[in-house]
């Protein structure tokens, strides 16, 4: 578990904890609170408890999505990743595609996965007709086949790896699609 991860764990527990505490033992003990005196000061502190844990979400979760689909805006793209705004190198099927690999699949049955497999719940992807918000928006992404290959297979931060649901063939099929279909 990253530091990242460990902040955005205790920040939230405590909002729980908080939650939990207010809606169970409080009542309880005092049938009245907040009352009249305290009601603004329970509604800073709930804003103050909710809005933090958002914005540490925000901050510390960030770097892992970003890290997790291609780098952060400002960041030098990784090894096999193309700057963002540009094509991916060997973005054809057959072509070699940045850090040597040669891209394999077959783009159409790529299409067909992609869509069966909901990859659209998540990402937007003009040619699939996807508009997903939680995860990067593919067509702006343009992702090197070897990084697709590697997040579908392997997940990263929230992208589940599909891994041990889809076989070697269609993920290399999803790959060649994805690249394809971002590449012009």
């Amino acid at each position: 578990m990253s530091s990242e991860e460990i902040i955005i764990a205790v920040v939230t527990a405590v909002l729980v904890v908080f939650s939990l505490v207010v809606s169970l033992v409080v009542p309880k003990r005092d049938p009245g609170f907040p009352g009249k005196r305290g009601l603004v000061a329970f509604g800073a502190v709930v804003v103050f408890l909710v809005g933090g844990t958002l914005a540490t979400i925000e901050i510390y979760g960030a770097p892992e999505e970003a890290a997790a689909h291609g780098g952060a805006e400002g960041e030098a793209p990784a090894e096999g990743e193309a700057p963002a705004g540009e094509a991916p190198a060997g973005g054809e099927t057959g072509a070699p595609a940045e850090g040597g690999a040669e891209a394999q699949g077959d783009p159409a049955a790529g299409k067909e996965i992609f869509t069966s497999a909901g990859c659209g719940g998540c990402h937007a992807l003009a040619d699939a007709g996807a508009a997903g918000a939680v995860g990067p928006s593919l067509d702006e992404a343009k992702p090197a086949y070897d990084l697709v290959v590697d997040r579908v297979t392997n997940g990263l931060g929230a992208m589940p790896a599909f891994g041990g649901q889809l076989s070697d063939e269609d993920i290399q099929n999803v790959a060649a699609y994805v690249v394809q279909a971002t590449a012009g």
